[in-house]
C-alpha cells in the first residue's frame, strides 16, 4: 500500500568529488492517485568497477597536486561517473527522452542540445522538433572547480589481492597526455522552456538547459551512460534561481504528498517513488530526521564508529542520490578503512577480502544508529571486492561533510519530505 499525507512516526526524531556513474533506466508511467513511480536500472557492479577504476586511474595523475574541490566547495561534476542508477525523463511535445541522474545533490535540469557537438551516444534535444517550445535567451553556465584533461588509456594487465598475505599487487599501463588547467571547467549553454514529464506526469511552460559545451566533463560525460542531470535539492541552491521541477510538482498539486522516496536494491533494479511512500518497501517505522538547512539535503551526523570507536569529529553529512559511494573526509575514510581490514589501492581507492570476516561500521544520526554490513559496504567484482567508500576534503563553507551515497540508501528506504523539511529512514523490506 502507498500512504502519503498520513506518514507514520517513530516516538523519536532520528535521524558534490567523485560521484559514480554507470547505470540506465526506463520509465514507467503509473500508479495510485497522486503519487508516480520512476524505475531506476542499476548497472551491473563488473562494469561500474572498470569505469570507476579508470576514471580513480586519471584522478591519480592529479593527486600529487593537491586535487580537492573548488573554493566554494561546488562539486565537480565528473563525479557523476559515480553514480550507478538512472531514470527517464521527457522534454517537448512530442516527448524526447533523456536518461537522467535524480540527484539529491544539485538543483536544475539539464539535458545536451542538438548543438552539441560529437557525443554520438547521446540523446540531444531538438527544440525545433516540439511544438511546446518558446525560446528564453538565458545563459546558462556552470563553472566546476579546477580541472584536468586527460586522454587516458588504461590497460589492466594484472590485479591480485589476498587479504591473508597483506599483498597487493597491480600491473596497471597508462598511456596518458594531460593538460591541466588551474580555472573552472565550463559545463553551459542556454535556458529553454518547455514541457517536461517526470514518468507521465508534465509541467509546462518548464525553464530548463540545454547543454552545447560539456567540456568541464571531460570523458566523464562521453563514457557515462547518462544524457543529463535532473536535480532533486532545494531551489536555493540552483542556478540562477531557476524553480525546481520537483518543487514546480508540488506547487501545481500535482501529487498526494511534497516528497519523493528512493527504494534501491543491491542486485536489481530499484525505485523512485514521486508523492509518497511504498510500505510495501519497508519495515518498521521512519525515523525522520530534520535538515539542518534547505539547500542540499543536509543532516546533523551524531558519529561514525566501528567496534564503538569513533572514527570522524565530521558532523554534517548529506544524503545524495547521485553519489554510489560513501565519501568522508580523507583522514577519516583512511582511519575507517583500517579498522575494517581494508587495504589502499590507487587514487583514494581501498580493496577488501570478499570474505573478511570485517566489523561492522555505524552511523549515529538523530539518536538512532544505522549500520552497514560488510555486505553493504563492498562491491564484488569477481574476486576482488572494492570498499565502498572514499576520501573527499570539502572545503568551507559546504565542508567538511560526509555523503551518505547509494551504499547507505541500499540499506535504508529513504524518504524526502519537502514539505517538512526533514528526511526518514526505514529499514529495506
Amino acid at each position: 500500500p502507498l500512504y502519503s499525507s498520513a506518514l507514520r512516526s517513530s516516538s523519536a526524531l532520528p535521524f558534490t568529488m567523485f560521484k559514480k556513474v554507470i547505470l540506465a533506466l526506463a520509465l514507467a508511467a503509473c500508479v495510485n492517485a497522486g503519487t508516480i513511480r520512476v524505475p531506476m536500472k542499476k548497472i551491473d557492479d563488473h562494469e561500474f568497477v572498470d569505469t570507476l577504476r579508470q576514471n580513480r586511474a586519471m584522478r591519480a595523475l592529479n593527486l600529487a597536486d593537491g586535487e580537492k574541490v573548488g573554493d566554494t566547495g561546488t562539486v565537480d561534476i565528473t563525479n557523476y561517473m559515480n553514480s550507478q542508477f538512472y531514470g527517464v525523463i521527457s522534454v517537448g511535445t512530442p516527448a524526447q527522452e533523456f536518461q537522467v541522474i535524480y540527484d539529491t545533490g544539485s538543483s536544475n535540469l539539464w539535458v545536451p542540445s542538438k548543438d552539441l557537438s560529437g557525443n554520438r551516444g547521446k540523446a540531444k534535444y531538438d527544440h525545433d522538433a516540439s511544438s511546446t517550445y518558446s525560446a528564453d535567451g538565458g545563459v546558462f553556465d556552470i563553472e566546476y572547480g579546477r580541472s584536468v584533461s586527460c586522454n587516458v588509456a588504461l590497460r589492466r594487465a594484472a590485479c591480485c589481492f589476498s587479504v591473508a598475505k597483506r599483498k597487493l599487487t597491480s600491473i596497471l599501463t597508462l598511456n596518458t597526455q594531460c593538460s591541466t588547467q588551474n580555472h573552472s571547467g565550463p559545463v553551459s549553454g542556454y535556458y529553454s522552456v518547455d514541457t517536461v514529464s517526470m514518468a507521465g506526469l508534465p509541467v509546462t511552460d518548464f525553464k530548463f538547459a540545454e547543454v552545447n559545451d560539456v567540456s568541464g566533463l571531460g570523458a566523464a560525460f562521453s563514457a557515462g551512460h547518462f544524457d543529463g542531470i535532473q536535480g532533486l535539492a532545494f531551489d536555493t541552491i540552483s542556478v540562477d534561481g531557476v524553480p525546481t521541477l520537483f518543487g514546480s510538482l508540488c506547487e501545481n498539486g500535482e501529487i498526494d504528498a511534497c516528497m519523493f522516496s528512493f527504494s534501491l536494491n543491491t542486485d536489481e533494479d530499484g525505485e523512485l517513488l514521486i508523492g509518497g511512500v511504498d510500505e510495501t518497501k519497508f519495515t518498521g517505522d521512519i525515523a525522520w530526521v530534520p535538515l539542518k538547512q534547505e539547500s542540499y539535503w543536509e543532516i546533523e551526523l551524531g558519529d561514525v564508529q566501528v567496534e564503538g570507536v569513533s572514527m570522524t569529529n565530521c558532523s554534517t553529512a548529506i544524503v545524495d542520490s547521485g553519489t554510489s559511494l560513501l565519501t568522508g573526509p580523507t583522514a577519516d575514510i583512511a582511519a575507517l578503512a583500517e579498522a575494517l581490514g581494508a587495504r589502499s589501492f590507487i587514487a583514494g581507492e581501498y580493496l577488501i577480502n570478499c570474505n573478511a570476516d570485517a566489523p561492522d561500521m555505524d552511523f549515529v544520526i538523530n539518536g538512532e544508529t544505522y549500520t552497514l554490513s560488510l555486505a553493504d559496504y563492498i562491491i564484488p567484482d569477481g574476486a576482488l571486492c572494492l570498499f565502498a567508500a572514499e576520501g573527499l576534503d570539502i572545503p568551507s563553507p559546504a565542508g567538511p561533510l560526509w555523503i551518505l551515497g547509494d551504499v547507505f540508501m541500499r540499506k535504508y528506504y529513504s524518504v524526502f519530505d519537502r514539505e517538512n523539511s526533514r528526511v526518514g529512514f526505514a529499514t529495506k523490506a
